[in-house]
């Protein structure tokens, strides 16, 4: 587990629990309440309010040993059997989100509690001035924020109890039935009682995706709702495998139907795929960014992280081992030889599939036929390049596959000529039509699918369009922002260094006009209080020397600084943090591992702006005010913040337009 898990885990319920605990101390230290100035009552009402406090803070503890000790006997037993994983996953869904829940009431309780605590000490302890309303107040918003945090989970405890549900996919494509393709559904059901495999509920044929078969409900554009298993079957990659290679493939999607497969399947991998989905989102709900959200709420996350990240490990080992035993099924549907070729051949299509399927999400696509269009591109070489497919791995929307050469590995295949050849053989006629015995219709049906296909893609890309040339123009081209250091730094380092030159001046007057010889503590006081003028004075002249240039300038696609040889590209930086400590502030531009960083001009001690070659970052320091040239207005450190990200947003949506119009 990261550090930072384990922080919010367990060091802060720690924390929590250990402050009640002096608390108690406090109260028990064996002096008389009355030495205190109050009586009985007011002790008794503190002892209850921290007792309780310290309950709640040891019930969240204990969840949190209790979560992590669970999750790892979970996920350990469950390396048994995946019918074993089914069983320990069920029960941790029902269990998990309760935990959650209770970790939040009982770290916020806590709080509460030792604060409310805290308020009757003070009250009973001292006499009531301005000071003292003042703290009781700031101990009040407190309470009130832990109280807003408790209310907000509760009210959100639907997602937290609907994390663990499964979503439906949404798939472009056609649900055949008997009288559409009754050839492809008796060659599927022949294929199935080879292999003692379950015949699926529904057949959907579709362009966008590879093969795949899926147990959770499906929901297709056309409004369709299905339910069962459901064997996708694209005819963009059917259209150029052989009968042999199609069944191996087919085979395999079905092998993920046979024995604990099928229940793991069923049961299993729809409510583990919403539980990706739906644990994101209950973290987007419920996260704040004040300092009470990280102590109440990030306990309970991360224990659900914590369960995901566990289970992740025990769901791609059963993972590797199912994709291997449904090679082997696949491997039985036709033979090992037609399944390792189909695994390359798949492969080798997806660049040119994918290509076509880009053109219709530009909407530059205007053939009637997806296939047609891919087989005519295909058909002018001499052969596809499957050999530089064996460390990739087969495309799939719901699932990950290990590289191509382990699989052709376990199949005890060698990676020869003959299996080269056959992978990497020109698209045929023969190929193309062996389909029209499976289908009442195949060109029909083709033409269809592409037609729902780029009306979904292209309502799909014109929707994202619109919203990216909408975020691309909220920074106008010609829109530049110049900033600059302020002064008040340099006036109070300045005004110090003033000071204490007049100290070590006055002291120096006391040595030499009093009688006798001089104290050498005096003249210590003297050398110390004029050396420290002096590092001030000099550091309000290098503070000064700062304002007199620009720190950066921003404009719509760079932010360039005479502090660095090269202007940044906007488009470059992934992603922008920022830190304020006291009254400085650490802005962190995180760049992405392929750009080249820029060099620092200055020497370290100069420079306000410092490149991190390390950790791949920029990192502007800005001490002090920050102002805007020419209207010397000030900003404040969130408004630079929002700025930069607006120029962000804009800029990397121009560079997505850019692609998309490509």
């Amino acid at each position: 587990m990261k550090n930072k898990g384990f922080l919010y885990i367990f060091v802060i319920p720690v924390l929590i629990t250990l402050y009640g605990f002096f608390q108690l101390y406090r109260m028990n230290d064996g002096v008389s309440p009355s030495d205190y100035g109050y009586d009985y009552n007011e002790m008794a009402l503190r002892h209850f309010l921290s007792t309780i406090g310290l309950i709640s803070s040891l019930l969240s503890l204990f969840i949190s040993g209790a979560a992590m000790a669970l999750c790892r006997y979970s996920t350990t037993v469950a390396r048994k059997s995946q019918n074993t994983l089914v069983i320990m996953f069920n029960r941790c869904r029902k269990v998990f989100p309760f935990m959650m829940l209770g970790q939040i009431v009982f770290c916020g309780l806590s709080i509460i509690f030792y604060a409310f605590s805290e308020i009757a000490w003070i009250v009973s302890a001292f006499e009531m001035d301005t000071g003292s309303y003042k703290l009781l107040t700031l101990i009040g918003m407190g309470v009130l924020g832990v109280l807003w945090i408790l209310i907000k989970s509760l009210i959100n405890i639907k997602n937290c109890f609907a994390m663990f549900q499964p979503t439906p996919s949404l798939v472009i494509g056609h649900n055949v039935s008997e009288q559409q393709a009754a050839g492809l559904w008796q060659w599927v059901r022949e294929l199935a009682a080879k292999i003692n495999a379950v015949i699926p509920d529904n057949i959907v044929v579709g362009m966008e995706e590879c093969f795949y078969v899926t147990a959770n409900s499906v929901q297709l554009v056309d409004g369709e709702h299905l339910t069962g298993n459901t064997l996708y079957f694209p005819v963009t990659y059917a259209r150029f495998m052989s009968e042999d290679e199609i069944a191996a493939v087919v085979g395999h999607e079905l092998g993920h139907f046979t024995g604990q497969d099928t229940q793991y399947s069923l049961r299993f991998t729809p409510l583990y795929s919403g539980l990706q989905n739906s644990l994101e989102q209950v973290a987007i709900k419920a996260m704040g960014n004040s300092w009470i959200d990280n102590i109440v709420i990030y306990p309970a996350l991360y224990i659900g992280n914590y369960f995901l990240k566990n289970l992740d490990e025990t769901v791609n080992y059963w993972s590797r081992i199912r994709e291997h035993a449904a090679d082997a099924v696949g491997a039985k549907a036709s033979s090992e030889q037609a399944f390792s070729s189909a695994l390359l051949r798949i492969c080798a299509l997806s660049d040119d599939i994918s290509q076509q399927i880009h053109r219709l999400y530009q909407g530059k696509f205007n053939d009637p036929d997806l296939a047609a269009t891919v087989f005519e591109a295909l058909k002018s070489r001499e052969t596809i390049d499957a050999k530089a497919q064996l460390e990739n791995s087969t495309i799939h929307p719901l699932d990950s596959h290990p590289p191509t050469s382990l699989r052709i590995a376990a199949l005890n295949v060698q990676v020869d000529d003959a299996l080269l050849i056959q992978a990497s053989r020109p698209v045929s006629e023969h190929d193309y039509h062996n389909m029209d015995k499976w289908f009442a219709d195949p060109q029909g049906l083709c033409q269809q699918l592409t037609q729902a296909l780029k009306k979904e893609l292209g309502e799909q890309g014109e929707q994202i369009r619109k919203e990216l040339e909408a975020v691309s123009q909220i920074v106008a081209p010609e829109e530049t922002l110049t900033f600059r250091l302020g002064k008040k730094n340099v006036w109070f380092m300045g005004g110090f260094a003033m000071v204490l030159f007049i100290i070590a001046a006055w002291v120096t007057s006391l040595i030499f006009s009093g009688p006798g010889a001089a104290g050498s503590t005096q003249v210590k006081v003297a050398a110390w209080t004029a050396g420290f003028s002096l590092f001030f004075a000099l550091a309000s002249v290098a503070m000064y020397r700062k304002t007199l240039q620009p720190l950066f300038t921003l404009s719509n696609d760079s932010i360039l600084s005479v502090q660095l040889n090269k202007p940044v590209m906007l488009v470059d930086i992934e992603d922008i943090s920022m830190r304020v400590i006291q009254s400085n502030c650490y802005l962190d531009l995180i760049m992405r591992e392929d750009a080249e960083l820029p060099i620092s001009l200055l020497g370290r001690f100069s420079r306000s702006i410092a490149v991190v070659t390390k950790k791949h970052k920029i990192t502007m320091i800005i001490a002090g005010t920050l102002l805007k040239e020419g209207c010397n207005e000030k900003i404040s450190f969130d408004e630079l913040y929002e700025l930069l990200a607006k120029y962000l947003q804009a800029a990397h949506a121009r560079r997505v337009l850019i692609e998309l119009n490509s």
